[in-house]
């Protein structure tokens, strides 16, 4: 997950470097704060008055610019975005309504070879929703491309199903589970290992069927366990997603990824909606062989125990 992120991260810095933009100017002014005896210069608090004509302005030019970045991101990028990048770079064109942004991202999916899953499906219909009917209307044929999809994903599940009782070893899945090629282990929980991003699996062979453990890995936006359920949080500049976390009185706790919250203000806050949409990305089954996922299956199913999991540490 963490050359993941580096490629996602990669991929946008490149599209950026490669146009060689020229950011709109910030103008400064002569401000400054005193703490503890020390004064601190704050050069851009006019940014802080929302309602000033100057912030909005400010705010105007740096959504066309990121207009012409989403264009080139489209163009150039997009298109060729395998199932796990795809998600991030799709989640950057919430960030405009235009026309030519929305028909742009349309035609580079169109050319994708990619099978767009489920919860991609999803998040790209919570994107068009924002976009102008010309923009939805080019999209017809993807999402009815996306339908059609959707059903082989039904008949693609019933072919795994075996893969269920086809004897892997727990020891190699306990490697994957806790390896870095997938790195399970970020998000989830076994014993006192792993993150906390998504629910404890310690235990989950005894509380779930094989078929829903087969299906969480292959459809994650198909069912949320609860505590874990995402939302976005809109504010007037950009949409955060992710699980709740510890929120105040004064600001909303999101937990986005690995070691990764965000603190948002509340009087920032448009709105929060729960999504349909999984933070686990689909495509994770494809990034391993079919014994490595055999593995991975059986070891999860043999997790029937808290004492189990600390029984079978590496």
């Amino acid at each position: 997950m963490n050359r993941f992120c580096l490629f996602v991260f990669s991929t946008l810095l490149a599209c950026v470097a490669h146009a060689g933009w020229d950011y709109p100017p910030t103008k400064t002014v002569d401000a400054s704060d005193t703490y503890f005896g020390r004064s601190y210069k704050d050069p851009y608090r006019w940014l802080e008055n929302l309602k000033d004509k100057d912030v909005e302005a400010w705010f105007k030019a740096q959504a066309k610019l990121t207009d012409d970045q989403l264009l080139t991101l489209a163009h150039r990028y997009l298109s060729q975005a395998d199932a796990l990048i795809l998600p991030s770079l799709l989640d950057a064109f919430r960030a405009s309504e235009t026309e030519a942004a929305g028909k742009a991202m349309t035609a580079a999916l169109l050319k994708s070879s990619v099978s767009i899953g489920e919860p991609d499906a999803k998040r790209l219909q919570e994107i068009l929703d924002k976009y102008p009917e010309s923009v939805r209307t080019a999209a017809r044929p993807l999402l009815a491309h996306l339908q059609e999809l959707q059903k082989a994903r039904i008949g693609r599940l019933r072919k795994l199903e075996p893969l269920l009782a086809a004897g892997g070893d727990i020891g190699r899945g306990r490697r994957i589970f806790f390896g870095e090629k997938v790195a399970c282990y970020n998000c989830h929980t076994i014993g006192n290992q792993g993150g906390h991003v998504g629910p404890d699996l310690t235990g989950v062979g005894a509380i779930r069927s094989g078929h829903d453990i087969l299906e969480a890995i292959v459809f994650p936006s198909a069912s949320f366990v609860p505590g874990f359920e995402i939302y976005n949080v809109e504010t007037k500049t950009e949409t955060f997603s992710g699980v709740r976390g510890e929120d105040t009185p004064a600001a909303v706790s999101l937990v986005t990824g690995p070691h990764a919250e965000v603190r948002i203000p509340r009087k920032q806050i448009v709105s929060i909606k729960p999504s349909n949409v999984s933070l686990m990305p689909e495509g994770l089954d494809e990034s391993l062989s079919r014994s490595e996922f055999i593995d991975l299956l059986t070891f999860l199913q043999s997790q029937k125990s808290r004492e189990m999991a600390q029984l079978r540490k590496p």
